[in-house]
């Protein structure tokens, strides 16, 4: 059974003008129209919108109209340029650099020494579980690196305070 957002919105600010909870008004309507159509979250976002006033039941109108980005102009930049930063990309196209990037990589370009191309042939990729056992070995490698970094640090701290604490003790014995 399909239940209209506005009709359960109605049933939102019959439960606040009651003086429910958002919490209470949740579980009422869960237990009449199941947990799918409504919870706790949605109640208290609507309540607080009860609260300062605002009563209207309609979903607001966004203000931003929708980012219109042409993937040909893209290429062609790329193809013109394969240096192309994301950045240059950006201020040619007019546009954001996320959503340039988003799109480079929609179109399956990769970074490689300085220019965007396709990534490697599937052929030529290694096979799954010997990428899983690289990037196991990868992680590993770098966590007894920054094991390494740790104790060392720590060592040096150590003979800092060894080196101090004769300083202070030369100083002591000095009149």
């Amino acid at each position: 059974m399909e239940v209209p957002k506005n009709h359960l919105r109605h049933i939102m600010l019959y439960e606040f003008k009651k003086g429910n909870s958002a919490a209470r008004a949740a579980r009422n309507i869960q237990s009449v129209y199941g947990e799918k159509w409504v919870n706790e979250r949605t109640c208290r976002i609507w309540f607080s919108k009860f609260r300062v006033g605002n009563f209207t039941l309609e979903d607001k109108d966004l203000t931003e109209r929708p980012v219109v980005f042409d993937e040909k102009l893209l290429e062609a930049a790329l193809e013109e340029n394969p240096a192309l930063s994301v950045e240059e990309s950006a201020v040619v196209l007019s546009s954001n650099h996320t959503t340039v990037h988003r799109h480079r990589q929609k179109l399956g370009k990769v970074p490689k020494l300085g220019n965007w191309t396709l990534p490697q042939k599937a052929h030529m990729r290694l096979p799954e579980s010997l990428q899983m056992r690289l990037n196991r070995q990868v992680r590993l490698n770098r966590q007894v690196r920054l094991n390494r970094q740790v104790r060392l640090n720590r060592q040096v701290r150590l003979n800092r305070q060894v080196r101090l604490n004769r300083q202070v003790r030369l100083n002591k014995k000095l009149p």
